[in-house]
């Protein structure tokens, strides 16, 4: 299945965010001290049913601490868009001639204007990239992808590592409304947005642009 990826530096960048935000979160002596505590609170057994028992305890105090967020719930926000998305960029490449499994990237320019890149003639390019720019409904469709979809990676990862290592993440936890009601994919994309916007460290290098792949 074809994903939808942020750009290079916008997924390093997030990357570099996350190893600090969970270094901030748990260091080296609150591991230590929570490895402690499980060895209090876990009976002693052989070693597989020990590492079952402690990876069950980190997993339900993730889930006791961590707020809730239905990844799967987000997901299908921009899920018509990004099945939407791929599609018209099929049938468009079928159009022309060419085969829909060719491997291509829609983005924006500086101008603003929606452009395919991939191995096509430059003839090819420039007659799809002018059906796009005239296809409102796409363009909205790829709109609301390039805004949200950055968030729900950064959501996903969080979620997936908390509860692997059983931890709160605070900088997580300011995006997250404590009313289950504002906390859809929107809500939580807005107050992202205002984050990155905000510190002025990461901001310049987060104007990179959205690509969405096939």
């Amino acid at each position: 299945m074809e994903n939808i990826n942020a750009s290079k530096s916008v997924a390093d960048l997030l990357g570099s965010q996350l190893k600090q935000a969970f270094a901030q979160t748990f260091s080296k002596k609150e591991v230590s001290d929570a490895s402690l505590n499980l060895k209090e609170e876990t009976p002693l057994a052989p070693n597989s049913e020990k590492n079952d028992k402690t990876r069950e305890l980190l997993k339900q105090r993730a889930e006791q601490s961590f707020r809730k967020v239905e990844v799967n719930e987000l997901k299908s926000t921009i899920g018509g868009d990004q099945q939407f998305l791929k599609t018209t960029l099929k049938n468009k490449l079928m159009e022309y001639g060419v085969h829909p499994n060719t491997r291509i990237s829609l983005s924006k320019d500086v101008s603003g204007d929606l452009k395919v890149n991939g191995p096509m003639l430059k003839s090819e390019l420039e007659k799809i990239n002018q059906d796009l720019n005239n296809d409102a409904n796409l363009k909205s469709a790829f709109q609301r992808v390039s805004q949200h979809e950055p968030t729900l990676s950064y959501v996903s990862n969080v979620v997936k590592l908390s509860q692997a290592y059983g931890a709160n993440n605070n900088l997580f936890n300011s995006l997250i409304s404590e009313d289950t009601n504002y906390n859809k994919l929107s809500d939580i994309s807005h107050r992202y947005e205002s984050m990155r916007t905000h510190n002025k460290e990461t901001a310049p290098q987060l104007e990179t642009g959205f690509e969405f792949k096939l």
